[in-house]
Formats: C-alpha cells, sequence, structure tokens
C-alpha cells in the first residue's frame, strides 16, 4: 500500500463495483518490479478495497480499526453516484484548497464507492497521533505486519 505494486492505474471512475475494480487492475501493464520504484498510483487501493470487503469499506474500517482503537473522528465523505455529487455532512469538515493561476479554488478528490480505499477518508490529528503511536508500540498490528 505504499503505491510499490508495479500495477499502472486505471480509468477507475467508471466501475461500479469493486469486482469491476478489480478485473479493470487486472489488465493493467506491470511496469517494474514490485517494490524496487514508488510511482504515484492507486490501483493498488481498489485491490485491496475489494479484497477486505466482506462489508462496506467504512464499515470494514469501523469495525477492524476505528472501534478496537476507540477512533471517534474518522469519517468517509460517502459520495453518492449521481448527477449532482453529496456527500454525508462531516463534523468540522475543513475545505481542500488548490492555488492555480493566482487563485486558490476549492479543490475536491471525489472517491466513490469503490475506490474509498484510495482516499475520500477524513479524520482529526488527534485520531492519526493514536493510530501513529499504537502502531508504533506494536499494540495493534506486529511489526512483522
Amino acid at each position: 500500500m505504499s503505491h510499490q505494486s508495479e500495477i499502472w492505474i486505471a480509468d477507475f471512475g467508471k466501475v461500479k463495483t469493486t469486482k469491476e475494480a478489480l478485473e479493470l487492475a487486472k489488465k493493467q501493464e506491470i511496469t517494474y518490479a514490485p517494490g524496487s520504484q514508488s510511482f504515484y498510483v492507486s490501483s493498488d487501493y481498489w485491490i485491496l478495497q475489494y479484497l477486505i470487503e466482506k462489508k462496506p469499506y467504512f464499515q470494514a474500517l469501523q469495525s477492524y480499526v476505528l472501534q478496537p482503537l476507540v477512533i471517534q473522528h474518522t469519517f468517509v465523505n460517502n459520495n453518492n453516484e449521481s448527477f449532482i455529487r453529496t456527500h454525508a455532512v462531516l463534523p468540522k469538515e475543513a475545505a481542500v484548497y488548490a492555488y492555480k493561476n493566482n487563485n486558490y479554488l476549492v479543490s475536491d478528490m471525489p472517491f466513490g464507492s469503490t475506490g474509498y480505499t484510495a482516499g475520500g477518508v477524513h479524520t482529526f490529528i488527534t485520531d492519526m497521533a493514536k493510530i501513529s503511536q499504537t502502531v508504533d508500540k506494536g499494540e495493534f498490528l506486529i511489526p512483522a505486519t
């Protein structure tokens, strides 16, 4: 999950299910030996979501990570797939800005239901710190994991 799988990025915006995303990822070019390079593509995350989704991604995240660690301020934006894009209200959500042509613009990278593992998770810094400390202490994942 560190952009080192070798699997080139696909146009995942066209898929409607995680199974379709997996099948599309399987058709992508292998561009280098796994682990030998790091290149920002995210096919890995669509494959991961297919593998873990015995239940919807955010429910799996809550069950396996957030609840055991008592993480209470982390959310997924749950974008819908309709013509007018909406998502759940996230407590204290900050706007994301981009700087282009000497102007700040509201920027958004929407992640649909088949690609939440590639992004779309919103969290508070305190939750990030708690997860990091727990992992560093070996209290959640063992070092071999």
